[in-house]
């Protein structure tokens, strides 16, 4: 689909560009790249041919190369007899991907996991020129190493989204240059699953089969994510502690099965999405009939077991491990904290130093605040990402939709996050719920003609405000940390 200019001149001269210092223009590419120097004579590249350089696996990108091949064909035959090289190269930056396009046509280089934000970025600039592309160089690279997609495949619905729909969402997650995705799989009919009442689409073992091969050659690695305490799902009703969360001490009854069951549906799950990392959830405990807390602790020990047995690395929510007291301050974030829940006078917060520093913990800020030092307290003992969200019918406040505010949120927790400089903050995490599926990606007409436009007018009224989607906005971000 043809996408329309956001001006008659698509390069505009870039006046400043935050630390690390380049000299550039900006585009209304998105990511913005660190470095754009384009402004030679437009080169044809319509009909032009795609060459993949001996030794290169097209197995992480082959859907972002597909992409390419079609913004190509799309573009005419000015370019016929140029060709698009893919070339490994090495670059100082983890993911850095460097674009030369000169008479004879393009190059695009980098390592196996920068190739297709090469493609990506290459991909929207055929699409945007009309394949009449200013000789000149890209040079790019991420702030964050991890760039998470978090998708809940419920529908506003009430149904499961579908493979066709899902396929939308991991495709714009790819332009915006994510590379893995959490992948909620309650709603998959696995093997193991005990009996229950199924929502309406659930997916079939092959239609998770589809999902996890596109999100491959999107370049996005699949984290599964099953939750088996807080948010409880599947199991038998004698399970249950309080209406959404189970017993631990029944890990330890063979006769329950629990134990056999919740091992049978990991080994599952992991096996049909090729993970290696595994989300156990774990947010939002109940505060009513709360659990004591070594029961907790308890549960997560003998996941981070099984887990490591599985030879898989352990991914949870963090925010029963922090309580707001600990935190409060000037423009600190405290409102999605529980860890000040409290049985017979222990807190869950005091958990933190007895979680196994295997354990990747999740710090999930929603509302509100610029400082974020619970991602510091976090980090001294274990791995840790940050987690952003926005509803996409808008936030406290802001009924109409996604707000200047909302948008400056997520890229204040991305840029202090990036500001920590710590090997053990691995990246950001952008999540999405229910209730914003699937307006923000089929329902809405100017997300879908605008899928690469810049999102420069969200603080306006009407329905440009809209343009701000969780992916575009988040990808921007978290690729871009710096910039904020």
């Amino acid at each position: 689909m043809r996408r329309p200019l956001a001006s008659a001149l698509l390069f505009t001269v870039l006046v400043t560009l935050a630390a690390p210092a380049v000299s550039a223009q900006r585009t209304d590419l998105s990511p913005q790249p660190k470095e754009v120097r384009l402004s030679g004579a437009a080169v044809a590249l319509g009909g032009a041919r795609v060459v993949v350089d001996p030794g290169i696996s097209t197995a992480g990108f082959s859907v972002a190369l597909d992409a390419v091949e079609d913004a190509l064909r799309e573009a005419g035959r000015g370019g016929a007899g140029r060709t698009v090289r893919l070339r490994r190269a090495s670059y100082d930056r983890p993911q850095e991907y460097r674009i030369e396009i000169d008479a004879e046509g393009a190059v695009l280089s980098g390592g196996p996991e920068a190739l297709v934000h090469a493609l990506s970025t290459f991909e929207e600039l055929v699409d945007e020129t009309d394949g009449r592309v200013p000789a000149g160089t890209i040079r790019d690279w991420p702030d964050h190493r991890l760039r998470v997609l978090h998708f809940f495949p419920l529908t506003t619905r009430g149904t499961v989204a579908t493979v066709a729909e899902t396929r939308e969402v991991l495709a714009r997650a790819r332009r915006a240059h994510f590379n893995a995705v959490i992948l909620q799989v309650s709603e998959v009919r696995w093997d193991a699953n005990l009996a229950r009442g199924w929502r309406a689409g659930a997916w079939s073992k092959g239609d998770l089969a589809q999902i996890v091969a596109y999100a491959r050659g999107s370049g996005l690695e699949v984290i599964p994510q099953l939750s088996f305490l807080t948010h409880a799902e599947g199991g038998r009703p004698e399970w249950q502690h309080s209406a959404s969360m189970y017993d631990p001490a029944l890990l330890d009854d063979a006769r329950s099965g629990m134990a056999a069951y919740i091992e049978e549906v990991v080994r599952e799950a992991a096996a049909a999405t090729g993970a290696r990392r595994f989300h156990i959830a774990m947010d939002e405990p109940s505060r009513d009939n709360p659990l004591p807390p070594e029961a907790i602790l308890r549960h997560i020990r003998w996941m981070s077991d099984l887990t490591e047995r599985l030879g898989l690395e352990m991914w949870m929510w963090a925010d029963l491990l922090l309580d707001p007291e600990d935190f409060r301050g000037p423009g600190v974030a405290v409102e999605d904290m529980n860890g000040g829940i409290s049985v017979n006078g222990r807190r869950y917060a005091n958990l933190l130093d007895h979680i196994p520093t295997r354990v990747v913990l999740n710090d999930w800020h929603y509302w509100g605040g610029h400082r974020y030092p619970s991602l510091d307290r976090l980090a001294r003992r274990h791995r840790v990402l940050g987690a952003t969200w926005f509803n996409v019918y808008g936030s406290p406040g802001q009924p109409t939709g996604p707000s200047r505010h909302v948008v400056d949120r997520i890229g204040s927790f991305s840029a202090y996050a990036h500001r920590l400089r710590s090997p053990r903050v691995l990246g950001m995490i952008a999540t999405t719920w229910a209730d914003n599926f699937p307006r923000y990606i089929a329902g809405e007409p100017w997300l879908r003609d605008h899928t690469f436009r810049r999102y420069a007018d969200y603080g306006a009224e009407g329905p440009d405000r809209f343009y701000a989607s969780t992916i575009l906005v988040s990808g921007e971000k978290f690729w871009n940390a710096h910039a904020e």
